[in-house]
């Protein structure tokens, strides 16, 4: 009986051990948006620049206001939403001009998931979980304040998430609009 009760204990400390892992993890919000200039021409502004533009097009996707035409892009056959794994330097350096985090890729990555959106709020990580080879993000966008209204025309928002490196198959994204 004694034995079944420390296996018992060993199990129940084991599994609280095997719970209570955290992965590190940062997020920063980046909008894409188009405006018209003076002459009708749509010019991008992404404040401040962080993405190159061969990545920029690489990542569009439905439903925001992006230059599609200009791309050669036919926005019905893109997809809505948009996930990138960078864990290589070179990966690194094709993606961005200005990364917003200090990144060491021997011991971390980068997580970029872009869609369209038409609030203002901030990204919030909810939850970060890592499952045979599986990646799963939980995010959500901070609620507004009662009465403010921040809706804006569709542009295209890239979270970017810095995580400890693992071994990732596979990234899930589950996005909560508030």
């Amino acid at each position: 009986m004694k034995k079944f009760a420390l296996f018992l204990l060993v199990c129940a400390l084991l599994f609280a051990f095997v719970s209570c892992v955290r992965y590190h993890a940062e997020a920063e919000d980046v909008a894409v948006r188009y405006r018209k200039d003076y002459d009708g021409n749509n010019v991008l502004t992404e404040d401040p620049i962080v993405f190159t533009e061969s990545f920029r097009i690489q990542t569009m996707v439905k439903g925001a206001l992006n230059d599609y035409e200009a791309e050669g892009l036919d926005p019905e056959t893109l997809p809505e939403t948009r996930t990138v794994l960078i864990d290589e330097k070179e990966e690194f350096d094709a993606a961005f001009v200005a990364c917003p985090f200090e990144v060491d890729l021997e011991k971390e990555m980068i997580v970029v998931y872009t869609f369209s959106f038409i609030y203002s709020r901030p990204t919030v990580i909810k939850k970060v979980s890592f499952s045979d080879g599986t990646l799963s993000l939980k995010l959500e966008n901070k609620r507004a304040k009662w009465g403010v209204k921040d809706a804006c025309m569709p542009y295209q928002r890239y979270v970017i998430i810095k995580l400890d490196k693992l071994d990732v198959d596979e990234v899930k994204v589950d996005y909560k609009i508030r």
